[in-house]
């Protein structure tokens, strides 16, 4: 008898295990969005405290977990800066709109640190710099800000002008965006250094290769997102940031103040304003006379959301002033042969503040207006106008009546609107849809008494671009299209002194398509292949005669024909908590008709002295390497990273080096 109840129960166990097994196909899903503003808050971790797992949301926050089994769960929704919130469910049935509002708190954000390697959420290769790094890089340079970060170096003309470098690439190929703005500020020059207020940066994020066909035809090395805090609605304290920083090579100082409250619940602003005062920088045995700078920023903010609705007015003011190293204009050849062989600078005055000839004096304005409107929390719309204003200055060594006048003197004026929907069209896949304008004028301020470098000329753009994501347990696939069509009318005068108007029209059509695979909740493999194209420049193509910053000679190609590349990209990453954390990123990035400054033999002299001479052209190149950064947790508190970044640039055509890459780069860190 006992055994015959033994194999009765031991057959019902075992005829009910395929029942438990197809009731374990239940799932949850929702989104995780702000509190006050119902935005959305991508990277978030949902989490399920009884099975011991999760998943990361998306970058419209929605989140998707699957394989339950019916039950009662605690689930967790954590965002860095915001209070982690758990609600209690019951799972009879697939749950498809348990969503989460957590409260994003900006005075904890001092405290909390935005790792660099995370778990993906698209195939973009991207670094995001820690609270951390950004903080310790305050009232530095880019250089300092990104100089832990794997793919990522700078190209500096002098300590004053430095520029981000992304797989090798830079300038026109590299976009920054300045609180979701495209920066334009004449970016095309290697001595045109970011004009942007580095402390307003509350969040860096770094997007490596041209996988996003958001950002427009620029994007073809990547993308620099500088993007400040939300605003504190709901916080009716007056509260901020003080920053007070010595600097003993260059014997100056850097402060910032930041204050910002709410105002009810539906008003908040923020304002801040920045300053620096520099000296000569030195080397070990001597100054680098007339490399001092001088610096005043400004920026409001003010904000207003009620329900459905939010909006957002943002002025910022950005004014440099700065020396270029006397010693880099020459006078004839001879000092130009000596220049090069000296080792020294010829000219090595003692410590000054002074800031005098050859040098820059920068103003650049951005006003930008955005509207957004939430109809449900399936989607979003929304409506951002900006205009900005870049006045470059640029003085040359001259004399009498001419020693105070600018020798270029720059005006570029853009006015870009956009319109943006995002919309989630089911529980696995989402999509952004978006259509663009800008309108660009560059003029010549007359009265410099120098035959201009670069000509006047209006440019008109417009555009408008798809991207689809779909998404399972365990994969995300993405993929998107762009096209743009771009016009651009020249006015100069040639060397006969005849008014010409040259025309240059472009149609541009960019893809890209990208698969995530997470094998757990630890390891991930990302691929992204994507289509880029980019039209030449005005500098490009009508350049002539001395770039005083540079002190070089350009000289522009009228018959240059777009850039067309093809960038593939694999990352392998994984991260296990308080343990350790790594991300492996390698490319290949073949261009044809890649443009670039190819210098030439023989210098050219001129009334105004000797200087190289650089020609832009086109060749078929090839960009390879690949990135490491990784970090192990030697101790809860003590922290070992490495980071490195590896380019070769090839030219295909005449099978050489390509020149201005950057060398192999290897750092490593302690923190504690």
């Amino acid at each position: 008898m006992n055994i015959s109840f033994r194999l009765i129960a031991l057959m019902s166990i075992l005829g009910s295990t395929p029942a438990l097994a197809q009731k374990c196909k239940l799932s949850i899903s929702g989104y995780v969005m702000d509190q006050h503003d119902r935005q959305p808050l991508p990277f978030s971790e949902v989490y399920i405290r009884e099975l011991g797992r999760g998943t990361v949301v998306d970058s419209t926050g929605f989140y998707h977990i699957d394989k339950l089994c019916p039950g009662t769960y605690q689930v967790t929704a954590s965002h860095i800066g915001c209070e982690p919130v758990t609600l209690a469910v019951i799972v009879k049935e697939n749950v498809s709109n348990l969503n989460f509002y957590p409260e994003h708190h900006t005075e904890l954000l001092s405290e909390a640190e935005i790792i660099s390697i995370r778990s993906r959420t698209t195939a973009d290769a991207e670094v995001r710099i820690s609270e951390r790094e950004i903080e310790q890089a305050r009232g530095q340079s880019l250089e300092g800000l990104m100089s832990n970060s794997s793919g990522v170096n700078t190209l500096s003309s002098g300590s004053t002008i430095i520029k981000p470098v992304i797989h090798g690439l830079y300038g026109n190929r590299v976009v920054t965006l300045n609180n979701g703005i495209r920066q334009e500020d004449q970016q095309w020059g290697l001595e045109h250094g970011l004009n942007a207020d580095l402390f307003t940066a509350d969040e860096v994020t770094i997007t490596k290769g041209a996988g996003n066909v958001r950002y427009g035809t620029g994007a073809v090395g990547g993308v620099l997102r500088l993007q400040p805090a939300k605003l504190p609605f709901g916080h009716a304290k007056l509260h901020g940031k003080a920053y007070l920083i010595g600097h003993t090579n260059g014997r100056g100082f850097t402060t910032a103040l930041r204050l910002e409250r709410g105002l009810g619940k539906n008003w908040a602003l923020r304002t801040q304003l920045t300053g620096e005062i520099m000296g000569d920088r030195s080397a070990p045995d001597y100054f680098l006379s007339n490399t001092g700078n001088r610096e005043l920023d400004g920026t409001f903010t003010l904000g207003y959301q009620k329900e459905k609705w939010q909006g957002e007015l943002y002025y910022s003011l950005f004014h440099t002033e700065l020396g270029i190293l006397r010693s880099a204009h020459i006078g004839n050849k001879t000092d130009f042969d000596l220049a090069l062989a000296r080792g020294e600078p010829f000219y090595q005055d003692p410590f000054s503040y002074a800031i005098n000839s050859p040098r820059q004096d920068l103003t650049h304005q951005l006003l930008k207006s955005r509207l957004q409107y939430h109809p449900s929390a399936k989607g979003t719309l929304e409506l951002v106008y900006s205009i900005q204003n870049n006045q470059r200055l640029e003085y040359d060594v001259r004399r009498g009546d001419a020693k105070n006048v600018a020798a270029n003197n720059l005006n570029l004026s853009t006015q870009t609107l956009d319109l943006t929907a995002r919309w989630n069209h089911s529980p696995k896949w989402n999509a952004e849809y978006d259509i663009s304008g800008l309108l660009q004028i560059n003029s010549n301020i007359p009265g410099t008494g120098i035959r201009p470098l670069l000509p006047n000329y209006n440019r008109y753009q417009g555009g408008a671009f798809m991207v689809q994501e779909y998404h399972t347990s365990r994969w995300i696939w993405e993929a998107g299209i762009r096209y743009d069509r771009e016009y651009t009318l020249v006015q100069k005068f040639n060397f006969s002194n005849q008014l010409i108007r040259p025309e240059f029209s472009f149609n541009n059509l960019a893809a890209s398509a990208g698969a995530t695979y997470s094998f757990n909740r630890h390891w991930q493999l990302s691929n992204l292949l994507a289509y880029a194209y980019r039209p030449p420049h005005v500098n490009e193509l009508m350049s002539e005669g001395l770039h005083h910053g540079a002190a070089t000679i350009e000289v522009g190609d009228s018959s240059l024909v777009p850039e067309r590349s093809l960038n593939w990209s694999t990352t392998l990453s994984a991260n296990y908590p308080n343990a350790w954390k790594m991300e492996l990123t390698a490319y290949l990035n073949p261009f044809q008709n890649y443009i670039y400054l190819n210098p030439q033999q023989e210098p050219r002299i001129t009334i105004r002295g000797t200087f190289p001479v650089q020609q832009y052209t086109q060749d078929h190149v090839l960009l390879a390497g690949a990135d490491l950064q990784g970090s192990i947790f030697l101790t809860t508190k003590l922290e070992y990273s490495l980071s490195g970044t590896y380019v070769r640039g090839i030219n295909r055509s005449d099978d050489d080096d390509l020149v201005l890459m950057p060398p192999p780069q290897l750092n490593h860190s302690i923190h504690y």
